[in-house]
């Protein structure tokens, strides 16, 4: 270390503990790294994660901060007051099995049967049956893999077309609106990203897109999207349409509306949030301040020096 540091500096040492890698905080590797690396005088770290690096980077430019991720609308809310409950991605409940320092009590099933109970519509959009528990009895709906964003766009334009968007929504709390809906009507490119237009980019009828649309503007309805859909190419788009077609609905803000993306992708999501912080062991700040994206480390390694794009900066690796 000493070596590295006298001849490259600070900024040539690469953190790269990545991962849970252990049970509960104190034990957490990559953060024993990171501060023992911090009273060295710093690394370069790898922002963002593997499991949400898209909705990371998009979220701030479209809401201001990453709230989304961090208060989930309350299962408890859901059970109460959803109507419809669309999961792009299902709800796998083998996901909730595990979540980082590790699951006390198992509580996503036990909510899940209570919105069961309810009566609560759940649609599951996902290419695999069991991404939702049975006992949901959940619509299912299997699109093509990659293509959930032509779905949601096929989903506005019914929306948009049979005047079921809330446009006082739209002119109150969203920018950009009029812009988004020319290009779902095709104004700004003569392509209507109508149902059926959605349908043969997704392989799911038109009819049943303009079903799903009119059942989600007929009640209250909640639009999760799980982490998976992000891994995709170009995958930011999926959480952006997500956030997209709940505006249209306008039901944002509202008990057991609106949207949330990771119902069911670990556990802990849609859990009450506590009204004190977790147990946390702090690396303390990189005197750095040096970072590359999360899955950059092949190209940091054949490219020292090299200039690459990331979140709208021209940025150096070390």
């Amino acid at each position: 270390l000493r070596r590295v540091k006298d001849a490259h500096g600070n900024e040539a040492i690469f953190a790269g503990s990545y991962g849970w890698s252990s049970a509960g905080r104190f034990h957490h590797a990559k953060t024993q790294m990171q501060r023992f690396l911090n009273c060295f005088g710093g690394y370069t770290a790898q922002k963002h994660s593997y499991s949400l690096a898209a909705g990371l980077a998009i979220l701030p430019h479209i809401v201001g901060d990453l709230a989304p991720l961090r208060g989930l609308t309350s299962w408890a809310s859901i059970a109460e007051a959803t109507d419809t409950l669309v999961a792009f991605g299902g709800i796998p409940i083998r996901n909730t099995q595990v979540e980082p320092g590790g699951t006390a009590s198992h509580t996503t099933v036990p909510w899940l049967k209570k919105l069961a109970a309810r009566g609560t519509h759940v649609v599951s959009i996902t290419p695999l049956r069991n991404d939702t528990p049975d006992f949901l009895n959940a619509e299912w709906i299997a699109p093509r893999p990659n293509t959930d964003v032509a779905l949601m766009l096929g989903l506005a334009h019914t929306l948009i077309a049979e005047d079921l968007h809330n446009p006082h929504f739209l002119a109150a709390y969203a920018v950009g609106a009029d812009q988004f809906l020319s290009y779902v009507m095709g104004d700004a490119d003569g392509q209507a990203k109508s149902a059926d237009w959605a349908s043969e980019v997704c392989d799911v009828s038109a009819d049943t897109i303009r079903a799903l649309a009119r059942r989600m503007a007929a009640g209250r309805t909640m639009i999760a999207t799980s982490y998976s859909l992000q891994r995709g190419d170009h995958g930011e788009q999926t959480f952006w349409m997500t956030m997209a077609l709940a505006c249209l609905l306008g039901q944002i803000g509202l008990p057991g509306g609106g949207f949330g993306f990771g119902y069911g992708s670990m556990h802990g999501q849609g859990n009450p949030v506590p009204r004190m912080p977790s147990l946390t062991h702090s690396a303390g700040t990189n005197p750095t301040g040096s970072f590359i994206p999360v899955a950059r480390v092949t190209d940091l390694l054949l490219n020292p020096g090299g200039e690459y794009d990331f979140d709208g900066e021209r940025r150096t690796y070390p």
